[in-house]
């Protein structure tokens, strides 16, 4: 089960999705070429902090709990793509 590009006051969730048990974010970043920084740069820590939040809503309105979860990263740039686990 998954979920796409949720927006709520405090930010936006690219991708949710439930791997096996365990409620995963998905912050995906793009950038067209090489040229550019890379997208991770992107995802500072204020933006972790929004994300944070943003996953903090989404865990009480649909009653998942207090544990943790896991914040992913999906790097594109150009036609590669790279999925970083566990990226903060």
């Amino acid at each position: 089960m998954f979920w796409q590009a949720l927006t709520r006051r405090s930010g936006e969730l690219d991708i949710i999705v439930l791997d096996h048990e365990t409620l995963v974010f998905v912050e995906a970043k793009t950038r067209s070429s090489r040229d550019d920084d890379g997208p991770w740069e992107f995802v500072d820590w204020q933006k972790q902090q929004i994300l944070h939040r943003t996953a903090e809503g989404f865990i009480a309105e649909h009653d998942r709990g207090r544990s943790c979860y896991p914040f992913d990263m999906v790097s594109v740039v150009g036609k590669e793509a790279v999925l970083f686990r566990n990226a903060f």
